[in-house]
């Protein structure tokens, strides 16, 4: 058996579609493309940072973003993601295991916060990017008292921005405010029903948004539509900007955040965006 086809067999094996992925053929191309040109493979997954919500209308909104990334979305599947990373290793050694901080959802879906604050909007935002230094820092430490023993790539997803729009001259707010002004054009109305509607169950005790008095409709209608835009361009520059990666799905419901990532990739580059579910599928959850 070859490398490809040995790698093949474990990611069916730890996928929870198994031989039903719909992605096989792509994931498939990616691994080939990989191995064949001697480059990491590099398997990804999202996670964001641990909140406190009811900051997030405060006049310190930065304080939003917690500092402790105890009970973080990686608790139940970072050492399941660890075993596999290294299982996949054994047969190609390049293998690599990445984080990634989406760490800009203040920014690109809960903008109606900054009605409230007073000031310049540049410091506002040198006071975000602290935070979200000071939680990778963190979330590295977390990581490796998790005794995995395999090396761990964290990656913030503001400083990717960042990066890219210095070295390629794309600037992925651009992107961004083109998808949400077009958003019926990438995103099914009845998703983003469903999604408003499961947002709504989030506010009070046990909500994500434990904390916050939930905002009227107009806002939370704002919220899904900027969502559902973000993970457009997302899924776009993973595809464009990381060579090699194949996205794990960690959030719930899991289809309809692997949908949320296929529009613009489909329009702009003519297939999917690859996923794989080696963190299960739920459909009923939200996260």
């Amino acid at each position: 058996m070859s490398k490809i086809e040995s790698i093949m067999e474990i990611i069916k094996k730890f996928d929870a579609k198994g031989d039903q992925n719909e992605f096989l053929k792509l994931i498939l191309r990616r691994v080939s493309l990989a191995v064949n040109q001697d480059n990491p493979l590099i398997f990804t997954t999202f996670t964001c940072s641990t909140i406190s919500s009811a900051k997030i209308f405060s006049n310190k909104p930065w304080e939003y973003v917690s500092l402790d990334p105890q009970g973080n979305n990686l608790t139940a599947d970072i050492k399941r993601l660890a075993e596999i990373t290294k299982a996949v290793q054994k047969v190609y050694p390049k293998t690599r295991l990445q984080i990634i901080i989406g760490n800009t959802d203040p920014y690109y879906i809960y903008t109606q916060q900054f009605l409230a604050v007073e000031g310049n909007i540049g410091e506002l935002w040198t006071r975000f990017a602290q935070r979200w230094e000071s939680y990778c820092t963190a979330l590295k430490v977390w990581l490796k008292d998790q005794a995995l023993n395999v090396e761990i790539d964290v990656v913030s997803w503001y400083e990717f921005e960042k990066e890219i729009e210095q070295t390629q001259s794309e600037a992925f707010k651009q992107e961004y405010l083109d998808v949400f002004n077009n958003i019926e054009r990438y995103a099914k109305e009845s998703d983003m029903s469903w999604e408003l509607k499961k947002l709504k169950s989030q506010f009070g005790k046990g909500g994500y948004f434990n904390g916050l008095e939930q905002p009227g409709d107009v806002i939370l209608k704002d919220w899904v539509r900027r969502k559902f835009a973000e993970y457009a361009v997302q899924a776009l520059w993973i595809r464009q900007y990381m060579p090699n990666v194949l996205l794990i799905q960690n959030e719930k419901p899991s289809d309809l955040r692997t949908n949320m990532y296929q529009s613009l990739v489909r329009e702009r580059c003519n297939e999917a965006f690859p996923i794989l579910y080696f963190c299960g599928v739920d459909n009923q959850g939200y996260q």
